[in-house]
């Protein structure tokens, strides 16, 4: 039968809607289900339902469902639908700790074998297969998998909505995005959230049992992807000259995060940029009345700003930024990763019509300096989501791993002060050389690549890659810059610039998968793809494994044979 296998079931206006968010970001088709209501004569061949979903009325059509052979994917169940289940609910709960991947099944699906943290609280189940464990109380299981009648159930103990929002939004005490993490010592070179997606829809798509189309991350079948930009911080034309070279030298894009207060630029510069191929970024400077003070050793920095920190002062600075490009700015890096929360900025930009942010992703503690890694649980842009009402905000956030501030300059101690009562007290710099830089930058890109399949975002200012050419005192990082983009280009990762980057990721979920019919006696699958925009590299993958082998011979659009390629991702063959 046609029609759209997997349905999703949860109430608006709650937690679920990181549910759905996660099936858009694994390109995963579904259908937004009212009720439960003839669901055994739906078609659907899988069901998702959220942890808060009513589902109390539709008790026997669920166990129906899963009796016939269907697949069920539940968050956290409670009351009937354990019973439907056949699992006991113990009354005992787990606070925040970690659901660990062991290795089997799980470990094959996320190319990793180790704890990844939850926050919130997690059920104690008895019963089922235990696909992860949870930590502490590692006699239960994290994720279950239960057979009932001809059809599998996925049930998730712990409060993965919960665990989106701790790990990707959280919010500055000292006014910076240098405390926005919760990811611990130990774990940032792991995307996290990245491989709880994989396990959890990978285990479900497996039990649906047949081959489900979805959408790839990256375009033209790319395994990852480079984000290519950097902050204007005061460079003149001179040193984008430099940076113009580069580009061209290397056919790489890049994106300058333009500051409009004391621009160095002229206008007729500025849109030289532009019309050279340079992607045009917005870079709001809220420290103004604010300074950094060094020590004369120059060990320790303190930094105060003054109080500019106001939607009318973005929108001032915004107004300007554009008057001198001449056209509008699809996204933001604040200078000095200026941040605050959820309710501020993101709302600001969703107001002013801006697209995307990559301010965040930077890790500094007061015990060790700069970490280079997944400080939000993942490479992977996102949507951010009003915590109050449940709602997406119309910004998406491409985490940064680091910048090369951060990597050159010698370890310091860096004090905040800016927000009233909030001290922040930081060790930055790592002090390494261009190769050691490169050699770190790398191993993580190789990870990306050939385990985790995420971006690795840098932040690469002009100051500071144009420092050798023009004979500047910055630390120069041109040499670090040409062979990580070398070396990303021999290794097929694809290289975007941030502008083309939020094109691409919004387009392509515009693009609907429906229509799915899978005839197992004559061994075909059909769909009908269709976007509201033009995509140009969108990939879509088909798995081989879907309860039984399935053996690819052939791929046609629009009814003409069609090039493919097979490959090893998201631990199952895939076409």
């Amino acid at each position: 039968m046609a029609g759209e296998p997997i349905g999703l079931y949860y109430q608006d206006g709650t937690k679920d809607i990181l549910i759905e968010e996660a099936l858009r970001i694994e390109g995963i088709p579904y259908l937004r289900l009212k009720g439960l209501g003839g669901l055994v004569e739906s078609g659907l061949r899988g069901l998702i339902i959220g942890e808060e979903a009513d589902v109390g009325r539709w008790l026997d059509e669920v166990e129906r469902f899963l009796n016939g052979g269907g697949a069920l994917l539940t968050f956290k169940p409670s009351g009937g639908l354990v019973e439907v289940l056949g699992i006991t609910d113990t009354g005992g709960s787990q606070i925040d700790g970690y659901v660990n991947i062991r290795g089997g099944e799980a470990s094959t699906l996320t190319s990793y074998k180790g704890r990844l943290q939850i926050f919130g609280l997690s059920r104690l189940y008895r019963g089922g297969e235990v696909i992860a464990t949870l930590t502490p109380e590692e006699d239960f299981g994290g994720v279950l998998r239960v057979r009932k009648g001809l059809g599998v159930a996925i049930a998730v103990a712990f409060d993965m909505p919960r665990t989106i929002l701790m790990l990707q939004q959280p919010d500055s005490d000292c006014g910076k995005a240098l405390d926005t993490w919760r990811v611990e010592d130990g774990l940032e070179r792991i995307p996290q959230l990245d491989l709880m997606r994989r396990l959890i829809f990978g285990l479900f798509l497996k039990a649906v049992g047949i081959p489900i189309p979805r959408k790839w991350y990256f375009p033209d079948g790319s395994m990852a992807l480079l984000l290519i930009g950097g902050d204007q911080d005061g460079c003149g034309y001179d040193e984008m000259g430099v940076v113009l070279g580069l580009m061209r030298e290397l056919g790489a894009p890049y994106t300058l995060f333009v500051t409009p207060w004391e621009q160095p630029m002229s206008r007729e510069q500025l849109r030289r940029l532009v019309e050279a191929g340079v992607d045009m970024g917005f870079h709001p400077n809220f420290f103004k009345d604010g300074k950094k003070v060094w020590d004369g050793d120059g060990r320790r920095a303190v930094q105060t700003a003054g109080p500019y920190f106001k939607e009318e002062e973005f929108l001032r600075q915004l107004r300007r930024g554009e008057a001198d490009i001449g056209g509008r700015f699809l996204g933001v890096r604040t200078h000095g990763l200026r941040w605050g929360t959820v309710k501020d900025l993101p709302i600001w930009m969703e107001r002013a019509g801006l697209q995307y942010d990559s301010t965040l992703g930077h890790k500094c503690t007061e015990g060790s300096a700069d970490v280079v890694g997944y400080s939000l649980g993942t490479g992977l842009p996102f949507y951010f989501i009003d915590p109050e009402v449940y709602r997406r905000i119309d910004v998406i956030e491409m985490p940064m791993l680091s910048s090369d501030y951060s990597l050159f300059r010698e370890r310091h101690r860096y004090i905040v002060r800016i927000r009233e009562g909030h001290e922040g007290r930081f060790y930055m710099g790592l002090g390494l050389s261009e190769d050691e830089a490169f050699n770190l930058a790398r191993d993580i890109l190789d990870d990306a690549t050939d385990r985790y399949h995420t971006v690795n975002c840098y932040c690469w200012h002009p100051i500071y890659l144009a420092s050798r050419a023009l004979g500047r005192s910055h630390h120069p990082s041109d040499r670090f810059f040409s062979k990580l983009i070398k070396y990303a280009k021999d290794r097929g990762v694809r290289l975007m610039d941030h502008g083309g980057w939020n094109r691409y990721w919004r387009a392509r979920e515009t693009v609907e998968i429906r229509d799915v019919d899978w005839n197992p006696e004559a061994g075909t699958l059909r769909f009908l793809a269709s976007c509201g925009e033009a995509v140009r590299g969108l990939t879509l993958i088909v798995s081989f494994s879907c309860g039984n082998w399935v053996k690819v011979s052939e791929v046609r659009v629009d009814g003409e044979p069609h090039k493919y390629r097979r490959v090893h991702v998201l631990g199952l063959d895939h076409a």
